[in-house]
Formats: C-alpha cells, sequence, structure tokens
C-alpha cells in the first residue's frame, strides 16, 4: 500500500496525471467540455485509484496540495483545448473535497488560483456538501463571484436532497444513476 510519504514525493516529481472525461449535453449531441480526473500512476505498484490515495491525502495536509496541483493541470490542460478547438467556451470542472474548501483562509488560498486559470467548474460530493459550515458556503459563493459553476456530483447517491441544495450557488447537478 502507498503511504503518506510516496504521495507526497508523487506530487513533488509531477508522477500525478489528469485524465478528462467528456461532459456532453443532455441531448448527446454537443460536447460542453471536460471533468478533470486525478490519477496516479506508482513506478513499482502501477495505476492506484482515487480510492486508495484520497484518505491518505484527506489524512495529511496533501489534500490541499493535490487539489492545488489539479487546478493548475486543469488549467493548463484547458488552454490547450480551447486553442486546439479554436473555441471561446470550454468548460473544465475539478472536483474538489469540502476538506479543502474548509480549510482555514480557503478563499484567500484558492480565489488567486482560481482567477489566474480563469474560472474553473469546482464538483463537489452531494452528501459531503451537506456537512458544511456557513465558512464554506462563503468560500463557494467567493468563487462562484469569480467566474465559477459549482457542480453537484454523485446526487442521488446517498441521502442527498433538492430542498438541501436549494441554499448552495449551484449551476449543476450530476445524477447518480
Amino acid at each position: 500500500h502507498p503511504g503518506e510519504r510516496e504521495l507526497r514525493r508523487a506530487i513533488e516529481t509531477k508522477s500525478l496525471d489528469v485524465h478528462y472525461q467528456p461532459i456532453v449535453s443532455s441531448d448527446g449531441n454537443r460536447l460542453l467540455g471536460a471533468e478533470a480526473l486525478l490519477r496516479w500512476t506508482h513506478p513499482r505498484l502501477g495505476n492506484i485509484s482515487l480510492a486508495r490515495f484520497l484518505p491518505i491525502a484527506r489524512r495529511s495536509d496533501l489534500i490541499v496540495l493535490l487539489g492545488e496541483w489539479v487546478l493548475r493541470e486543469a488549467g493548463r490542460g484547458r488552454a490547450i483545448i480551447r486553442e486546439s478547438l479554436r473555441k471561446g467556451e470550454w468548460r473544465t470542472s475539478v472536483n474538489l473535497s469540502l476538506e479543502e474548501l474548509s480549510r482555514p483562509r480557503a478563499a484567500e488560498r484558492l480565489l488567486p488560483l482560481m482567477t489566474k486559470l480563469n474560472a474553473l467548474d469546482i464538483e463537489v460530493n452531494a452528501d459531503s456538501l451537506l456537512d458544511h459550515s456557513e465558512e464554506t458556503l462563503g468560500v463557494l459563493e467567493s468563487l462562484r463571484a469569480k467566474g465559477s459553476r459549482l457542480i453537484v456530483d454523485d446526487f442521488g447517491d446517498g441521502a442527498s436532497s433538492l430542498t438541501a441544495l436549494t441554499r448552495f450557488p449551484l449551476s449543476g447537478l450530476k445524477l447518480h444513476p
């Protein structure tokens, strides 16, 4: 099993990758953007699932470093995709954990980065969003004011309800089948 030290080294040596999953219109006829997904290929262990290394990151300060790294990579990737498509509108979303958004001074840390990256969209897991604080809501509202859209991921997978989500500055829902 990989540990915190190996994950920290993977971040430092840029041994992580971002893969893109397409986002299509509800009728399936238009490509709207992509979701940036973090992947780790360990030199000895091969592909390590997010389910195995995300808990390690959450137990340490690495969750913040991972989030910022993915934001930067997704911003670079979006610029390349937009240029190659010659399209002005291309949305890229990034999953952020509430651990990242609820850290002290999260807005101070994320807003300059999001401004520099020209407002990536933020995806947050539906169930974890319900366990938010007022400070986290403030961070989400600040990100939206800078042009990011907030998308709830895995809606319908747990105890989430539409009524509970009405207080958030949402732009979309990703439904869990």
